[in-house]
């Protein structure tokens, strides 16, 4: 082997570590309720002119959202 190729074979656990801990992070953005957050953080678009953003949402997308959001809530509450 390579040295190259036994620097990776070192490397390739760490990364994946690092990988899975970013996934359970992400995870645990999304499960806390703060969807904003986690979408920001974890979900990107590709803007009309070609650059790659996070995805914030706008003004449409915020009421949208916080509507769904009380309708969870009161959903949880009448399922109680």
């Amino acid at each position: 082997m390579t040295n190259s190729a036994n620097s990776l074979q070192r490397l390739a656990p760490r990364l994946l570590s690092s990988a899975v801990a970013t996934f359970e992070q992400a995870l645990d953005a999304r499960t806390s309720g703060d969807y904003r957050q986690f979408a920001a953080r974890h979900l990107f678009i590709r803007s009309k002119s070609g650059v790659i953003l996070p995805l914030t949402f706008n003004r449409a997308q915020q009421a949208i959202h916080a509507a769904l959001e009380q309708q969870r809530a009161t959903l949880a509450a009448c399922a109680r």
